[in-house]
């Protein structure tokens, strides 16, 4: 049985087998004068029972922080209180109530049993335990006819428990196979939590006065905003010493501030918090028109919200706790609290929720970035104890150079010297990286002739249409504007004269975003960029990217030095930098582990197993060869002078040899088949037209297309791989393979020629291998098919997501059939018409097994997505109408094997994903 997710709650065994759960489902309106709602639940319930109530607000993106408690049972309908706040109020708002019954088959198991603890649990560890005490025989019968999905809530027509089980096959010597041995993991015991047992929680303003913050800036822009409320904060503290004598607060810079006592302004004798607004001025910030500091207004008040630590070690150490205590906030003030020394020294940059970084460690790469290193740390619950989390990490930056430096290294080599204007591509792509990004004037003063320190955000880099009709105002006061080019001329040349540099002026201009109605723009020259600005990594290019990996290599020594400098050195840790009495062990945590005998891998001939943790598959044969390989052609995105055509020649040839050598069917070339064609990529037309010639050029549709590309260090190789199969995928059809062209050959390498015939032959319907198992069947001897999906997400946002599923066509999993599609880019992991998919797939697995002429028969379905496992038996009709063959209804369970980010979803996990059936997990 698995209860929540075990990476956060260690609920986990297989032991508890006479444990059912059921779900009901019912929406309701919650009413001003209303607190207790009553649900009917269908069938009988019984002293014993376990309930768990989790609300749903389908209709809004509100963070539920109210309380549900069960206050009482009968028969047939419990009785649920909704507790919400006075500052949260909720009323005539239809939720959702997913409320879970957990039931035991027997009399004698009525706790919960945890792998690796020897005594039981109780089950009010997870909710409400139905007693004498909480029975109401009379209670009112105000009641609706909830919508029951029998022990599941997503699916329809779901069986009973009287069906059988699903066998669930058992790893052999779990526990016991290998050689023991200890390893280190990099986490930090927590010996002592806190000496406070709880926090308040207060809600906190921070905002510019006569500011606006526009909305159609896209950037992650919370990171500068943070560490700004940050020092706003700080000054508010000193400011109002007397507030804070004697509390410790925790701040990560967003809305909400927690503190381990009444702040010094709060009337505790009034019913309603005392609200403060108090305004604050941060001299090294000043305003653009008259260089004054900019003034914040901080409204801060004392929220409802109590956060229990002492709920929190009971969490930790598995003992019953409140079931409402089931939020995350008490890791927020934790995580916040360890930062803190971090956030507080001018030497290091928060960036994220968790990580700090070393405004002293950091390297240039091309392109105008730099990357740091630094440090992720976070409070996480682990078995029987707390954990703080510390592993080094490196991203990127922007470099903090002017912004015409930057772009002649960003766009260097394609430009050497910037033009005085954009083609419409090449304007998307620059804007994509500089919308958003803060920027200080160079050529600003104030009225005594000092540098305005101020700080504004670019628009967007204006094209020379719009620099022709651009209106400069420069101040919101006045009414005259100016022409753009014609108002810096002067001035940009002048500046360049006294900066000692030989180059002439650009004429770019970027658009500023302004507080106001002026119309700002500037000129490159008088734009530097802010220092400790995040880079997105989605713009990163192959060479980049390079740079990073070797740079983040690491030995285990060196990262073990590493993690320990960043727990005592940067966060101090065992200094006790929370000022909350929290203990934490030196050294990082000893684990016991196994190291497992290395799975065989079966080819033509004999199995094989990796020497050193490595594969050299150069001279395996596959166990049988896809559709022979007649009929192909190969398009070239590169000039003939990096890629001439003999060399061309003299790889195609390699690789059908080496494809030969592997037992894969394929033509001989020759000196027109396969055709060599170069192209030049401009956009996904490219991709179709490559295809129409080479239909032309065979007369008949290619059974694929061998694409060579650009290497890794181009700056368009990931975008171009990203059209080919998008294009070839799902517009066109046809089987498509990327050979990446980098400057050092390899592609002309045997092993490389090697793993690229792997490809092309699973393509063509081979099947390069198996596992030694000679049939992969549950162990009653029924038949699997194996099922796997993903969704791929395109950079640009214009663009469409790409859905695959593959299912096995052979009872070793060694022959698949995939099918595509693509769909609209929401962002989320979800394939919109897998059933159709999946349809079409059991429909060539029938065909399949016609062709074979086998009775092989599949009742079970073992279907793989993402980070998320989930086991089922085929059940919709449509399904089983298409396969001619008798499956049995559908039946679908969760196995964790993801991460589940927070305890809120955890519980939403648990509650409304408990479609775990229980007793069928059970060995």
């Amino acid at each position: 049985m698995i209860v929540g997710n075990p990476s956060k709650f260690p609920v986990l065994s297989l032991n508890n087998q006479e444990l059912q759960v059921d779900c009901v489902k019912e929406s309701i309106t919650i009413q001003p004068d209303k607190s207790n709602y009553y649900i009917k639940t269908s069938f009988p319930l019984s002293q014993g029972y376990t309930i768990s109530v989790h609300a749903y607000y389908s209709s809004t993106n509100y963070e539920p922080v109210n309380i549900i408690k069960l206050v009482g049972w009968d028969n047939e309908s419990i009785n649920v209180h909704i507790y919400h706040s006075k500052s949260n109020p909720l009323t005539n708002i239809e939720i959702d109530l997913h409320i879970c019954i957990l039931s035991t088959l027997s009399t004698k198991n009525k706790s919960l049993k945890i792998d690796g603890r020897e005594r039981d649990y109780s089950l009010g560890l997870i909710g409400y335990i139905l007693t004498k005490e909480n029975l109401n025989k009379k209670l009112e019968k105000e009641v609706t006819q909830p919508k029951i999905r029998r022990s599941y809530s997503t699916l329809e027509d779901m069986p009973q428990f009287d069906d059988p089980p699903v066998p669930i096959l058992k790893r052999e010597g779990f526990g016991k196979e290998g050689r023991p041995i200890k390893v280190k993991a990099n986490s930090f015991e927590v010996t002592t939590i806190s000496k406070y047992d709880k926090f308040l929680k207060y809600n906190i303003e921070i905002n510019p006065i006569d500011k606006v913050i526009e909305n159609d800036i896209k950037r992650e822009i919370s990171d500068y905003g943070k560490n700004i409320r940050r020092r706003v904060l700080k000054e508010f503290c000193f400011k109002n010493e007397d507030w804070f004598q004697g509390v410790v607060i925790a701040y990560d810079g967003g809305s909400a501030l927690y503190t381990t006592d009444y702040l010094g302004f709060d009337e505790l004798d009034v019913s309603n918090p005392t609200v403060k607004e108090v305004e604050i001025k941060i001299k090294d910030i000043q305003n653009l028109d008259d260089g004054d500091s900019t003034r914040y207004k901080v409204k801060i008040n004392r929220l409802d919200t109590v956060i229990e630590l002492t709920q929190l070690e009971k969490y930790i150490n598995g003992e019953e706790f409140e079931w409402d205590f089931f939020s995350d906030e008490a890791f927020n003030v934790l995580n916040a609290l360890i930062h803190k020394v971090g956030t507080e020294s001018e030497s290091y940059i928060q960036s994220g929720k968790s990580s700090i970084y070393d405004k002293g460690n950091k390297k240039i790469i091309n392109g105008g970035v730099e990357f740091w290193t630094g440090w992720f740390s976070t409070v996480r619950p682990g078995q029987g104890s707390l954990f703080i989390n510390v592993n080094p990490t490196i991203t990127t930056f922007y470099q903090p150079l002017n912004l015409d430096d930057f772009l002649l290294q960003y766009l260097y080599p394609k430009f050497r010297n910037l033009p005085s204007y954009f083609n419409f591509p090449v304007l998307k792509k620059i804007n994509d990286v500089l919308r958003g990004l803060l920027v200080r004037p160079q050529h600003v003063q104030t009225a005594n002739g000092k540098p305005v320190q101020t700080e504004r955000r670019i628009r967007k880099l204006l094209n020379t249409k719009q620099v022709a009709s651009f209106k400069y105002k420069p101040r919101t006061d006045s009414s005259e504007t100016f022409p753009l080019e014609e108002y810096f001329k002067n001035q940009i040349e002048e500046y360049l004269k006294n900066k000692d540099q030989s180059r002439k002026p650009t004429k770019l201009f970027v658009q500023i975003l302004s507080d106001d109605d002026t119309q700002i723009a500037w000129p490159i020259e008088f734009c530097k960029i802010i220092e400790g600005q995040r880079y997105i990594n989605k713009n990163l290019t192959g060479r980049q990217r390079g740079e990073i990996i070797l740079a983040a290599k690491m030995r285990p020594y060196v990262n073990e030095k590493e993690t320990i400098k960043g727990a005592q050195e940067i966060l101090q840790l065992q200094n006790d930098p929370t000022n909350i009495g929290m203990e934490v062990m030196p050294n990082l945590t000893k684990v016991d582990a196994r190291i497992i005998e290395s799975t065989g891998i079966k080819y033509a001939g004999y199995t094989m197993k990796p020497v050193n943790g490595q594969w050299n598959l150069k001279d395996v044969k596959f166990i049988e060869s896809g559709e022979r390989l007649e009929f192909w052609h190969v398009v070239i995105f590169e000039q003939s002078n990096w890629m001439p055509k003999s060399e061309a020649i003299n790889f195609i040839k390699s690789l059908a040899r080496q494809c030969e050598l592997q037992g894969m069917k394929i033509a001989k070339v020759t000196e027109n088949m396969p055709a060599i064609h170069y192209l030049q990529y401009r956009g996904p037309d490219s991709v179709k037209q490559a295809y129409i010639d080479a239909e032309k050029r065979l007369n008949k549709p290619p059974q694929m297309i061998l694409f060579i590309i650009p290497g890794e260090k181009s700056p368009i190789n990931t975008e171009l791989y990203e059209i080919i199969k998008r294009v070839m995928d799902t517009y066109i059809g046809c089987l498509s393979q990327c050979v990446s062209l980098d400057s050092k050959r390899n592609f002309c390498n045997p092993q490389y020629c090697a793993n690229l015939a792997m490809k092309m032959n699973i393509k063509l319907g081979g099947v390069n291998s198996t596992l030694p198992e000679d049939k992969l069947r549950l162990p009653n001897g029924e038949e699997v098919l194996f099922l796997g999906a993903s969704t791929t997400h395109p950079k640009d946002k214009y663009g469409s997501s790409i859905c695959a599923v593959a299912g096995s066509l052979d009872n070793q999993a060694g022959r698949f059939v995939t099918k595509y599609q693509d769909q609209e880019r929401s962002g989320k992991e979800e394939i919109l018409k897998i059933d159709k998919m999946i349809i079409e797939i059991l429909k060539e697995y029938c065909d399949h097994q016609r062709k074979k002429e086998t009775s092989r028969k599949v009742k079970h379905c073992f279907f793989h997505r993402a980070l998320l496992c989930t086991v089922m038996v085929l059940a919709n009709p449509s399904l089983r109408d298409c396969s001619g063959l008798n499956f049995p209804r559908l039946r679908k369970h969760a196995l964790s094997s993801g991460k589940v980010t927070s305890l809120t979803s955890q519980r939403s996990f648990l509650q409304s994903s408990v479609n775990v059936i229980i007793r069928e997990f059970s060995q």
